[in-house]
């Protein structure tokens, strides 16, 4: 008999549900896969409905259900933050009953406490826990990690109050997790990145991985102009920024007049071509960020022990190119993100707060360390075989070196195999594989699969053994969240417009900027010579592991282009019909799911019965 914790997170976006007892991280779910709506805040019935099927909650018990936030302080900080603004906050005023409506954050408790109405069963009252935002992303990257000690550094837009908080973990402590210091929004790193998102013309909380990609293609040239009055990085690295920018603690907007006037543009729109101008604001923005968290991590060091190594957790720590400079700097092995470091994560970090709270049998040194990232749903083959049979789709039994042959000859393939991944990252459970020697491959992955932005750059998968081999890295990146160079990469040059010449505004060529790069993997390499790397041990997934294996043996490359299994807009494939769906309407060459291989030449006749829905943004 089990004792369980639950964590949940929900009422933002986000919302997720984890489940962990004595032996471990055993499940996770993101809600946003289950109900298909992406970022979806709602309440995780559907997640919650599939852990009662995994879990025998008659025979196991329940010690604590747990909530990632403390919804009162939040509350208090968006009252204090209307008064403090009146009366240009007036128009804030009317989204403020939200707050108590039905399945909003003040009626979680009662929710959280009828959730026997959900799984139709009659449980023992469990206990009840609130623990803070910023806490809750700090378990899920210290208790995770393999380090006895540790710090642990929080950056986001906001929890309740802090935007930046750093930690001393310590699994020997009688205080294993020891607030150090923090920093309060409205001085946030998270909220200066989603502002400059949305100047560059991509949406809040869906874009900002965006601005990371556009980044590369341009020059940090308005980072100065951005610190003379926008933004201050002090000492110790933590962000003030200056109030005159933050338009939205008046307006519903986030858009500042202010910072076009300052940037000396308007802001671009959501469906506009990218100019060199907005690629050169992406990459200051990503500079400053980059040059803040490095003070940080340099600061706190020194203060807290020039040997330990760094957690991170909250939104920000998904910015892959910073983290893969701050792996080279500390040393890849002194570096520890988890896959969900976002607010789904902190589902995860609240229930391992609540069960290091409610049980006394939780072994802190090993029971608790991620093994793996695969804890999410998984559907048999019979349960596929069923369904494909039913629908009349042809497919065959493919061994591993068949798959790889059709890899090597530029098929891409779906791939949907075992359980889900924890996380925003595809990390071969739910992915969409190519060859990444293929030239052009970017672009035209992007066009006719992805449906989404050319410039937007692919990760390579490779084996755990071949990774120094092919990047600039040392020991392992199993979570695809750390940039590295990629090894001989040739930079052929090309002429960039500066802002006083006058094609700085028209449209970036990127078939032509992507051309002046030559790596071994065009694919997966970026403008810069970098790659967002994920690295495949043999034990996380033999399977896919052979496969590569098998294509390294015919093309002599242990890589593959690895990029979320879903279209533009769209959550990343959770059920085999919608795996399906994605294969048959859009350009993807094949379908791999659990033992089963569709060649969509020989199922032409089935493709009219599938149709792709269409997205505005991702």
């Amino acid at each position: 008999m089990s004792a369980w914790s639950l964590g949940f997170s929900y009422g933002y976006h986000d919302s997720s549900v984890a489940a962990i007892n004595e032996e471990g991280v055993q499940y996770s779910g993101h809600l946003e896969r289950f109900s298909r709506v992406k970022f979806d805040s709602r309440f995780p019935h559907e997640v919650l409905s599939w852990l009662s099927e995994e879990i025998d909650f008659t025979k196991d018990s329940i010690v604590s259900i747990n909530y990632f936030e403390l919804p009162e302080l939040k509350f208090n900080r968006q009252i204090g933050t209307l008064l403090a603004n009146w009366p240009q906050s007036l128009k804030l005023s009317k989204y403020m009953p939200t707050m108590f409506g039905k399945s909003r954050k003040f009626r979680v408790k009662e929710i959280l406490g009828s959730f026997e109405n959900i799984l139709g069963r009659s449980l023992s009252s469990p206990k009840i826990n609130f623990w803070p935002h910023h806490q809750s992303h700090a378990a899920s990257a210290f208790f995770l990690s393999p380090f006895q000690k540790s710090i642990v550094i929080v950056i986001d837009a906001v929890g309740e109050i802090n935007s930046t908080t750093v930690w001393l973990g310590d699994r020997n402590s009688g205080t294993p997790l020891k607030l150090i210091d923090s920093q309060d929004f409205p001085d946030s790193y998270g909220v200066f990145y989603s502002m400059m998102t949305l100047y560059c013309g991509f949406k809040i909380n869906t874009g900002e991985y965006k601005l990371m990609g556009l980044a590369p293609y341009g020059r940090p040239l308005y980072s100065q102009l951005l610190k003379k009055d926008f933004v201050r990085i002090h000492d110790n690295g933590f962000i003030e920024l200056n109030r005159k920018y933050l338009d939205f603690l008046r307006t519903t907007s986030m858009h500042s007049i202010s910072l076009a006037k300052l940037l000396g543009q308007p802001p671009r729109s959501f469906d506009a071509s990218v100019s060199q101008f907005y690629a050169d604001v992406a990459a200051s923005t990503q500079a400053l960020l980059e040059e803040g968290v490095f003070r940080l991590i340099e600061h706190y060091r020194k203060v807290l022990g020039m040997n330990l190594p760094v957690c991170m957790a909250g939104g920000v720590a998904l910015n892959a190119t910073a983290n893969g400079k701050i792996s080279n700097y500390l040393g890849n092995d002194f570096l520890f993100i988890p896959p969900a470091a976002g607010d789904a994560g902190g589902a995860l970090g609240s229930a391992i707060l609540g069960l290091l709270v409610d049980s006394a049998a939780v072994d802190l040194n090993s029971k608790l360390i991620l093994k793996s990232a695969r804890i999410g749903k998984q559907y048999s083959e019979s349960q596929v075989s069923n369904l494909l049979d039913s629908l009349g789709i042809k497919y065959t039994r493919p061994t591993a070196t068949q798959i790889g042959k059709l890899l090597s000859e530029g098929k891409i393939v779906g791939w949907f195999e075992g359980r889900e991944e924890w996380g925003p990252r595809a990390l071969g459970g739910r992915s969409i594989l190519a060859d990444p020697r293929l030239r052009l491959g970017q672009i035209t992955i992007n066009e006719k699969i992805k449906f989404r932005e050319s410039f937007r750059p692919f990760a390579p998968i490779v084996l755990e053994e071949f990774a120094e081999e092919f990047f600039t890295m040392k020991g392992k990146s199993p979570y695809m969240l750390k940039v590295f160079g990629v090894k001989d990469v040739k930079f052929l040059g090309t002429d960039i417009p500066t802002p006083s010449e006058f094609n700085y505004f028209e449209p970036i060529n990127i078939r032509e900027r992507i051309s002046t790069v030559e790596s071994p993997i065009p694919s997966a390499t970026h403008l810069d010579g970098s790659a967002r790397v994920q690295t495949l041990s043999r034990e996380e997934s033999p399977l896919l592991h052979e496969v590569i294996s098998s294509f390294k043996r015919l093309t002599g490359i242990p890589i593959l282009i690895n990029t979320s299994f879903n279209v533009r807009g769209e959550p990343i494939v959770h059920s085999p019909n919608e795996a399906l769906n994605c294969f048959f309407t859009t350009g993807i060459d094949y379908l791999f799911i659990q033992g089963c291989l569709i060649d969509k030449e020989a199922n032409l006749g089935l493709v009219g019965n599938f149709k792709r829905k269409l997205f505005d943004e991702d």
